[in-house]
């Protein structure tokens, strides 16, 4: 079958100052074994080369969009801005320092079409610190249990920011109202997009996510989850509320949960992860700002 009367998939790629990563990242995604692609790239108001990269190869390949924006943009909203201006079937995000195997795009469809009632596929995934000496180390990510409410958002919290990156049906993302936060709205949108559908692992091919060094931002993140592991219920509960509030505001099922939340974010404030619990309070405050 020509590509041309294969489905259309959609790739996002966020940038910002990428220069070193851009035409590594343009090489592989239009090097796919699956080629019937619109690859979008939004660029976050980049001051070094990215943009006369971008564009050359913009020269050589009709299926990429380039767009840059003239003002900072915070990480969410340049995703968001990537979901919107989509326009295929099925849609996924590609952050330019990760790295996929050449039939990463075609085996994560093939997963979705054999299965009508998945929402999103993704990929077993091993993680790498350095480009020079690429030394992998596997996540050892399993199937998505798509059973219970429970199981299947205990797998999320631990999985999510290496499945977000996996390939889902974009439809499925029109109603949801992001989370207007800096951190966590890939937890909150699979938990999401669990209630919608099944997850689905494809086990031919690899994703390979870059780890950066650990800065004094993600060491209090870590350690406000580690605590989080004390209530592991209420944990879970706190992202459904993220989810229930801005994924399914339609519903009212959020309100009941609110109590919980804000007992969860109390009950990290004394543990002693002040930086990062006084980022969840102003969650709640952007809750009932926004509601």
């Amino acid at each position: 079958m020509n590509d041309k009367n294969k489905p259309l998939v959609s790739v996002g790629i966020p940038l910002r100052n990428s220069e070193q990563h851009i035409e590594r990242l343009l090489t592989e995604i239009t090097n796919q074994t699956y080629g019937n692609l619109e690859i979008l790239i939004s660029d976050n108001n980049s001051t070094d080369e990215t943009e006369v990269r971008c564009k050359e190869f913009v020269k050589n390949d009709k299926r990429i969009r380039y767009h840059k924006h003239n003002k900072d943009l915070t990480a969410s909203e340049n995703f968001v801005w990537l979901l919107e201006n989509a326009s295929a079937e099925y849609f996924l995000w590609a952050a330019d320092d990760d790295m996929r195997e050449p039939n990463y795009i075609e085996a994560l469809l093939n997963q979705m079409i054999g299965d009508p009632a998945c929402v999103l596929a993704y990929a077993p995934a091993k993680t790498f610190k350095s480009y020079e000496e690429q030394v992998y180390k596997d996540t050892k990510l399993q199937q998505f249990p798509n059973t219970s409410f429970w199981a299947n958002s205990d797998f999320i919290i631990q999985s999510s920011r290496t499945i977000i990156y996996g390939l889902f049906k974009r439809q499925a993302m029109v109603d949801y109202a992001w989370f207007p936060c800096m951190h966590g709205n890939d937890t909150a949108i699979l938990i999401y997009l669990s209630t919608l559908g099944t997850l689905r692992m494809a086990d031919d091919t690899c994703f390979y996510q870059f780890r950066r060094p650990q800065t004094k931002e993600s060491r209090s993140q870590r350690n406000f989850y580690a605590s989080a592991k004390q209530f592991p219920r209420l944990h879970q509960l706190y992202w459904y509320t993220r989810a229930a509030r801005f994924g399914m505001n339609k519903t009212g099922r959020q309100k009941p949960f609110m109590v919980l939340y804000l007992w969860f974010a109390y009950a990290n404030l004394i543990k002693r992860n002040m930086k990062y619990a006084r980022k969840r309070f102003v969650d709640i405050l952007r809750y009932f700002r926004f509601k």
